[in-house]
């Protein structure tokens, strides 16, 4: 979509479907957890994602005032590229790499998308988003370290 802007209603959209793939991704692999305490968070992430879809789906973005524009630049909101893609076979360290980086795009696009709320309100609710995904990739970060680097 180079040179090509976003609406609001399209990041929203965007927004709630990537919420409810991390709440997918989370549910699927808490399954596949032996440890308990990687299960417990993983399960806690889940829920936490479904709370920011439920969190976006209050918010109209044609409501006069919710956007400082109803043409929003591409070029910050692209996703991050780099990370590794999630496969069957894919290991329990790769699906934490995975997260993170999930969590890391996640709190980069609501805290840019935050800047061009017209009001506090929807400001408020981005930034309280953002600050929760940043929790996330904390918790994850944690959590790999824990388990792949316990020297640490």
């Amino acid at each position: 979509m180079a040179g090509k802007d976003f609406t609001p209603r399209q990041l929203i959209n965007r927004a709630i479907g990537k919420e409810v793939e991390a709440n997918m991704m989370y549910e699927i692999y808490a399954e596949k957890v032996e440890d308990e305490q990687g299960k417990s968070l993983l399960k806690e992430l889940a829920r936490e994602e479904l709370a920011h879809k439920h969190t976006l789906e209050k918010i109209n973005p044609e409501k006069p005032g919710a956007f400082k524009s109803q043409s929003l630049p591409t070029g910050e909101f692209i996703e991050f590229a780099d990370r590794p893609q999630i496969t069957k076979q894919s290991t329990m360290q790769e699906v934490l790499r995975y997260a993170i980086g999930e969590e890391m795009e996640a709190l980069s696009f609501y805290t840019s998308l935050s800047e061009y709320a017209g009001n506090e309100e929807v400001r408020g609710l981005l930034n309280r988003i953002a600050s929760e995904e940043k929790k996330h990739k904390d918790k994850l970060e944690r959590m790999y370290d824990e388990m792949y680097r316990p020297e640490n």
